[in-house]
C-alpha cells in the first residue's frame, strides 16, 4: 500500500497513477467508470473477477473513512473534551471504546489487504528491483508521518526545549510523543516484515485445486494466524534503557514512564494476515464468479444461487463465532478500552503498555470490525447497484471513500491541530461539542489537501 500526504501527482507519474496498488482508494477510476456505465453482472463485457475486487476496495477505503472520523473524534475528547464526560458519559465512553477496539485493528486489517495485492503476490509480475522501490517509498511514508507528530507533541504541547538531545532522540524514536508515532510505525514495520517473507505468501497461499494445495493453504492460513497468538506471550522483561527499541516490535513489561510506545507492531500481524486472507478469498471469488460464465447456460442460476448462499451463511456463521469470542471483551464494556489491563476469569484482557495486546483483546474485537466491514460492503453494494439509491448514497459514500483513500493526511494534521489546542487540564468542550469540533478538523484537513491537490506546480 502507498498512501500520499495529498493528492498531488508529478507529471511523469500520472502514467502509472491509476495502478490499483498505487493508492489506498483502490481502483477509483475503474470503480467510477464502471458506475458511470451502470455495469450489470449479467453483463457479457464485465469482468466479473475485477467487479468483485472493485466492490470490496471501495468498501474498504468507506470501512477506513468511518474509522478515521471515530479516531480523530476519540483524540479530541480526549483533549478538549471533560474527562467526565469521556470516561463516564454514555457517548464520550463508546466513542473511547469504540476507537480503542476497532481503529488501530481495523486499519491494520486493511493495510494487510491492500499490501497482498500491491507488493506480496505475484498477480502482477513485476522486477524485483521496481518491487523493492515501491515498498521503500511506501515504508518511509508512515515514518515522516511519526516524526511530524512526534515533533508536534514534544514541542507544541509538552514545551520540551528544543536541543540537539531532544531532536535526535525524536529522530531515532528513542521518544515518541502524542498519539501517532508508534501507530504509524507498526505500518512500516508490517510492511517490511511480510515483504521479506513474500515468497512464504505466495506459496502458500496458492492453491492448485489439489488435495495438497488445499492442505497446504489451510496450514499457511493457521500459521499465520496462530504465530501472532503466540507472540503476545513473547513479553520482554526490560524495556528500559537501548532496551525500549523491543517496545515497538514485541510487548514489554518493565518500561521507562514517559516516551514509550504503545502498541507493539509484531502480535498485530494477527489482523495484518486476517486482511491478507480477506484478499486472497475476494481473488478466488472472483474466479469462481468467471467459472459461472463458462458453464452452460441453463445451470448457471442454481450454481450462482449456491455460491452466493454458502458466501452468504459462511458469514453468518462467522459472525455468531466472533459474537461468542467478544464475550469476554464486553462484560468489561465499563472499562477504559484505551488503557484496559484487566483479569477476568476468561484470562487477562490489555490492550497495550505492558504485556499488551493478550489475545483475549485481539479475539475480542474481531465481532465489530468485521461487523462494520460487513456493514461498508453492503452500503457500497447497494450504492453501486441499487439504481434507486445511487444519487441518494452517492454524496456520504464518496466523502467516507476519500477519508479511507487519503487517512495519514487525516490522521496527521489532525494529531498537529490537537497537539495545538491541547490545554492540559482545561477541558472547554462537551463530547457533543467534541463531535462539532471533529466535523471542523475534518473539514479543515480537506480544505489542505485540497490545495496540495489544485497546486499548479
Amino acid at each position: 500500500m502507498k498512501v500520499y500526504l495529498c493528492a498531488c501527482v508529478p507529471e511523469e507519474d500520472r502514467a502509472t497513477a491509476n495502478n490499483a496498488e498505487e493508492k489506498e482508494g483502490l481502483l477509483q477510476d475503474a470503480a467510477a467508470l464502471l458506475q458511470k456505465e451502470a455495469p450489470k453482472l449479467e453483463g457479457k463485457t464485465v469482468n466479473l473477477q475485477k467487479e468483485a475486487f472493485t466492490l470490496v476496495s471501495s468498501s474498504l477505503d468507506v470501512f477506513k473513512g468511518l474509522l478515521c472520523i471515530l479516531m480523530v473524534y476519540s483524540h479530541v475528547d480526549l483533549c478538549l473534551v471533560n474527562p467526565t464526560e469521556v470516561y463516564y458519559g454514555k457517548l464520550g465512553h463508546f466513542v473511547g471504546n469504540a476507537a480503542s477496539g476497532m481503529c488501530f485493528l481495523g486499519f491494520m486489517f486493511s493495510y494487510g489487504y491492500t499490501c497482498y495485492w500491491a507488493y506480496l503476490s505475484d498477480l502482477r509480475p513485476r522486477p524485483f528491483s521496481e518491487r523493492l522501490e515501491r515498498v521503500a517509498r511506501s515504508a518511509i511514508l508512515p515514518i515522516i508521518g511519526a516524526w511530524v507528530c512526534s515533533f508536534a507533541w514534544s514541542f507544541m504541547c509538552f514545551k520540551i526545549p528544543i536541543t540537539y538531545d531532544s531532536v535526535v532522540g525524536i529522530l531515532t524514536f528513542y521518544y515518541v510523543w502524542g498519539n501517532g508515532p508508534d501507530f504509524l510505525l507498526s505500518f512500516t514495520a508490517l510492511l517490511l516484515v511480510s515483504f521479506a517473507m513474500r515468497k512464504v505468501f505466495v506459496v502458500g497461499l496458492t492453491s492448485d485445486g489439489t488435495t495438497n494445495g488445499r492442505v497446504r493453504f489451510a496450514l499457511t492460513a493457521f500459521a499465520m494466524l496462530a504465530g501472532p497468538m503466540l507472540l503476545t506471550k513473547c513479553v520482554v522483561a526490560d524495556c528500559t534503557g537501548y532496551g525500549r527499541y523491543w517496545q515497538f516490535v514485541l510487548p514489554c513489561d518493565k518500561r521507562e514512564p514517559v516516551g514509550m510506545a504503545n502498541l507493539p507492531a509484531l502480535p498485530h500481524f494477527f489482523y495484518f494476515n486476517l486482511g491478507v486472507l480477506a484478499a486472497v478469498g475476494t481473488h478466488n471469488f472472483g474466479e469462481a464468479l468467471m467459472e459461472l460464465r463458462t458453464l452452460p447456460l441453463g445451470t448457471t442460476g442454481a450454481k450462482s444461487a449456491t455460491l452466493f448462499s454458502v458466501l452468504a451463511g459462511g458469514m453468518l456463521v462467522l459472525n455468531v463465532v466472533l459474537a461468542v469470542l467478544a464475550y469476554p471483551l464486553y462484560d468489561q464494556w465499563w472499562q477504559n478500552f484505551g488503557n484496559i489491563a484487566v483479569p477476568t476469569k476468561f484470562g487477562e484482557i490489555i490492550r497495550g503498555w505492558s504485556r499488551g495486546p493478550s489475545p483475549l483483546w485481539l479475539l475480542g474485537n474481531l465481532w465489530w470490525v468485521y461487523t462494520l466491514f460487513l456493514v461498508s460492503l453492503f452500503w457500497s453494494g447497494v450504492a453501486r447497484y441499487g439504481p434507486s439509491v445511487q444519487q441518494v448514497l452517492r454524496v456520504p459514500l464518496s466523502w467516507f471513500e476519500h477519508l479511507g483513500a487519503n487517512v495519514l493526511i487525516y490522521l496527521v494534521v489532525s494529531d498537529c491541530m490537537l497537539a495545538g489546542l491541547y490545554r492540559g487540564n482545561q477541558f472547554p468542550l462537551t463530547a457533543v461539542q467534541g463531535g462539532y469540533a471533529t466535523l471542523m478538523i475534518l473539514a479543515s484537513t480537506r480544505f489542505i489537501h485540497y490545495l496540495g491537490a489544485s497546486g499548479r506546480k
